[in-house]
């Protein structure tokens, strides 16, 4: 019994969308329950990031939103870090 209380509960898989457009995919994700975090990327985040705040109130796990370009080393490198610091 004392082996229970100590064990680590697994934790939700993390979804890292990659070109996400309209956020469509990776809003349906996050309303699912099955994942512990969303985050959606695209070259252009205007529209994506305005779907997800109309949409907020539907998700059951946190959705971010990054400025993803392919070949753009910035934003590659505030990727690696996003998931460096923000990911358990």
């Amino acid at each position: 019994l004392e082996h229970e209380k100590t064990r680590t509960r697994p934790t939700k898989p993390i979804v890292l969308e990659l070109g996400a457009g309209c956020g469509l995919v990776g809003m349906g994700l996050a309303c699912s329950g099955l994942f512990g975090r969303v985050v959606v990327t695209d070259a252009s985040t205007e529209w994506l990031q305005q779907n997800v705040d109309k949409n907020h109130s539907r998700f059951s796990c946190p959705v971010d939103v990054l400025a993803l370009q392919w070949g753009k080393r910035q934003d590659h490198d505030a990727l690696q870090t996003y998931l460096k610091t923000r990911l358990p």
